[in-house]
């Protein structure tokens, strides 16, 4: 199971959107980009409880940091440099 794709588990749809990824592509293609800019506080704190509770503590920092970073460094680009 491989993909070019890669998913933002960002969003109302967490936590089933992840259970559905979880049977079309591998944890290295998931990455977290929050909606801070576009959602209110509460629901943003609802969905990043969800996204806690739902991610085992192995995945986590890959998904919020690492898989992004490996993703720009694909592109070329590096983390801190007008990004």
């Amino acid at each position: 199971m491989h993909s070019s794709f890669y998913y933002d588990l960002a969003g109302i749809s967490m936590p089933k959107q992840y259970d559905v990824l979880q049977q079309i592509t591998v944890n290295r293609h998931l990455v977290y980009g929050s909606d801070g800019t576009f959602t209110l506080p509460p629901a943003c704190e609802a969905m990043a409880s969800a996204i806690e509770e739902k991610l085992s503590e192995q995945v986590k920092p890959w998904i919020y940091r690492k898989n992004a970073l490996a993703l720009l460094a694909e592109c070329g680009m590096q983390a801190g440099h007008g990004l």
